[in-house]
């Protein structure tokens, strides 16, 4: 199925109220510059909530890629790379990624295939995603590619966090309300 440009049901404003200039303009480089070499990613984490009516600034903006494409990534995106491509445990998270800056914003490429979270137990589970579901949205005459809605939710309940939980009770909120 071809979701390409989904419009935002009256949220397009309420996106460019909530992220920054900065993250705009990151997310449409970001896009343009995968997009325009091939390359399947995803808008992944809080950013791609505030896409489905989350009002909250994302701290930084998460991709993820296929573990094939990465390092062709890390060299189109990775101008002032803050972090190579490493293997990345927080105790929360634990995969590989790498860090850039692009419009002052921090952004992280994770490859997805072997991306994990740590559950309450301390167990290491799968993230489970799948590019090719992607939303398209149209953000200020570019598309960007997010995160299918239900595959978020799935992930922000596994990992549980206040403010992804949080998030989740807004996305399900708008759902209702649509």
């Amino acid at each position: 199925i071809d979701n390409r440009c989904q419009p935002l049901c009256g949220k397009l404003h309420t996106v460019s109220m909530t992220l920054s200039r900065n993250k705009i303009q990151a997310l449409q480089f970001i896009s343009k510059t995968l997009t325009g070499q091939n390359i399947q990613f995803q808008i992944t984490g809080r950013c791609a909530a505030v896409f489905y009516g989350v009002e909250s600034e994302p701290y930084d903006i998460d991709i993820d890629v296929y573990k094939r494409d990465i390092s062709c990534v890390e060299q189109l995106l990775g101008d002032r790379l803050v972090t190579p491509y490493h293997h990345f445990n927080d105790g929360v998270f634990d995969m590989h990624l790498f860090t850039t800056i692009i419009e002052g914003e921090s952004v992280d490429v994770s490859q997805i295939e072997d991306a994990y979270y740590v559950d309450a137990t301390g167990k290491r589970r799968a993230l489970r995603s799948d590019i090719r579901n992607v939303q398209w949205f149209n953000l200020e005459g570019v598309d960007v590619p997010v995160q299918n809605r239900d595959e978020l939710i799935t992930y922000k309940k596994l990992v549980a966090r206040d403010h992804d939980l949080k998030d989740v009770a807004v996305m399900e909120g708008v759902q209702k309300a649509a």
